[in-house]
């Protein structure tokens, strides 16, 4: 499966990535793509941004960050759709690269916005946080309703403490499809020394590692990254002929799941001997 992919960055390479990013974003740029038939990717060639049409109004998962949101604007555009229509922002978690944009995406439009209760903090330690209104915090395993689309967010903890999955259940060819959203798959910054460093709960890794067991059960059929570097859908996307089934593989997501495993099982041992 080419698509499985397992990267890891050092706290050095993603500052680097970062500094990049912000001095080149147009290097960045990414076409956008239809998924299935009411999801598209408008994100950049790093980090994702999707729109869901659930025939009331659009959902955008995650809102990518300054230097980029020329390129989401174009995308959006691209995709045939309108900014005022989005109705709904769902937010995975507190890292900048994912919620940088909301502020300037609610001043256009009438929409509402999820953000993890459990990622406040992280809000609250940059003085230079951009402003944005938060009309719900995540309630774990209840449905929200938007239109045709349900989407469930589940407490997946490791990547930050309130990192948030969603799945998200709609219609594909007259039948129901699960996609799945991990919220953050990186797992830069779990040692007991780093977490110490950053005052947050010495056993983020054992929760990750449980997060993940749990939410592999679930039958996903699509998996949608927020990050192409843990799963190429770019790639699938070059793949498609049109009719969308390529992205339709419910084996990629117990894969998936099962590498950040071993992946964190080696990130725990290695810690223990350190």
């Amino acid at each position: 499966m080419s698509e499985l992919k397992t990267v890891t960055k050092t706290s050095s390479q993603l500052a680097e990535l970062v500094a990049d990013i912000r001095k080149n974003p147009d290097n960045y740029d990414h076409r956008p793509f239809q998924i299935l038939d009411n999801i598209y990717y408008v994100g950049n060639d790093w980090v994702g941004a999707y729109l869901i049409d659930t025939g009331e109004g659009l959902i955008l998962l995650d809102a990518n960050f300054d230097e980029v949101m020329h390129i989401f604007y174009r995308n959006v555009r691209k995709m045939g759709f309108k900014f005022s229509d989005i109705k709904w922002i769902f937010v995975s978690h507190g890292h900048w690269d994912h919620y940088d944009g909301v502020g300037e995406i609610q001043s256009m439009t009438d929409c509402e916005t999820w953000f993890p209760e459990g990622d406040m903090f992280l809000l609250e330690e940059r003085e230079d946080a951009p402003e944005f209104k938060i009309d719900h915090f995540y309630k774990y395993d209840e449905p929200i309703i938007c239109g045709n689309v349900k989407i469930t967010p589940k407490l997946t903890p490791g990547h930050t403490p309130g990192c948030t999955s969603l799945f998200i259940e709609t219609e594909f060819n007259g039948q129901k499809v699960m996609i799945g959203a991990h919220g953050g798959l990186g797992q830069n910054g779990l040692t007991k020394k780093e977490l110490a460093e950053k005052g947050w709960p010495l056993d983020m890794a054992q929760r990750y590692k449980a997060s993940l067991e749990e939410i592999r059960e679930i039958p996903v059929d699509v998996f949608i990254p927020l990050h192409n570097a843990y799963y190429d859908i770019f790639s699938l996307a070059d793949q498609d002929n049109g009719d969308h089934s390529v992205y339709l593989r419910p084996q990629d997501w117990k894969g998936i799941m099962d590498l950040r495993i071993k992946a964190i099982e080696n990130l725990m041992a290695n810690d223990k001997d350190a």
